[in-house]
């Protein structure tokens, strides 16, 4: 749907899924709708939450994988699209700490 286009998310090494999309950028994505998933919240309540099927391209491969929406407006990237890569963080000391986000993906409509 449309053209591919760049979203920035950010590394959550405590969420175990594939990708939890800011919920305003949900029509840049198409998505079908796969029924839901149970979360556990930071909290440690346990949430039934809508899971959707979208295609991205991460790291040059194309892939379809399970997308959950989040009212926040950072979108996640979680450590089930992460296995079997490398993550390497700098930490520089006196550098000024910021949220921005650390990994970008581009992704593209269903087919």
């Amino acid at each position: 749907m449309g053209r591919p286009s760049a979203i920035e998310a950010v590394v959550d090494t405590g969420f175990t899924g594939h990708i939890c999309l800011a919920a305003h950028l949900r029509r840049r994505m198409a998505l079908r709708r796969a029924g839901e998933v149970e979360i556990e919240l930071a909290d440690g309540r346990r949430v039934l939450q809508a899971a959707f099927l979208g295609e991205i391209s991460f790291d040059g491969r194309q892939r379809t994988v399970l997308v959950t929406l989040t009212r926040s407006t950072d979108s996640l990237i979680g450590t089930s699209l992460l296995a079997g890569k490398t993550v390497r963080v700098e930490f520089v000391r006196g550098a000024p700490s910021s949220s921005h986000s650390v990994h970008s993906i581009r992704r593209a409509g269903l087919a």
